[in-house]
């Protein structure tokens, strides 16, 4: 049905990217992926410098589980989007645990991201609009790492 759809459409597939679509594509992959990590260093130190003082906060632990699912797509995006856009081939065959559990932790990574970039929505609008109810809601109980 696919291969129809493309007929129907002109698309002719057996067309290669030449070598330097190829190593512009993977260096946009790249250059983001290491700029985040590196970024996402920076965040790991100060969340670890004030663990002690902002520990019990929800605001703090929901921005440290965010950032280990920003730290976990974007390794995974260094593991297989990288080396794949840049070679053009599917380097590590069909083998399970070396492409397709990473991209199920890839799908958790950015759901993970999305629910909680969700939920510090949530709690930053709770805490202005209603102070008393975000005090209720959001306590660190059950919460903490």
């Amino acid at each position: 049905m696919t291969k129809q759809i493309l007929d129907y459409l002109g698309v002719d597939m057996s067309v290669e990217a030449t070598s330097a679509i190829r190593l512009l594509a993977s260096t946009l992959i790249l250059a983001p992926a290491v700029a985040g990590l590196a970024l996402q260093a920076l965040l790991g130190i100060a969340l670890y410098k004030g663990w002690k003082t902002f520990g019990e906060n929800s605001f703090y632990i929901i921005t440290v589980q965010l950032m280990w699912c920003d730290v976990c797509a974007l390794m995974l995006d260094l593991y297989v989007a990288f080396p794949l856009i840049l070679t053009g081939t599917q380097y590590m065959g069909n083998s399970t645990a070396l492409y397709y559990v990473p991209l199920a932790f890839e799908g958790v990574a950015f759901n993970g991201i999305f629910m909680f970039s969700s939920f510090l929505t949530i709690n930053r609008f709770v805490l202005f609009i209603f102070p008393s109810t975000h005090a209720k809601i959001f306590t660190s109980l059950g919460t903490k790492m």
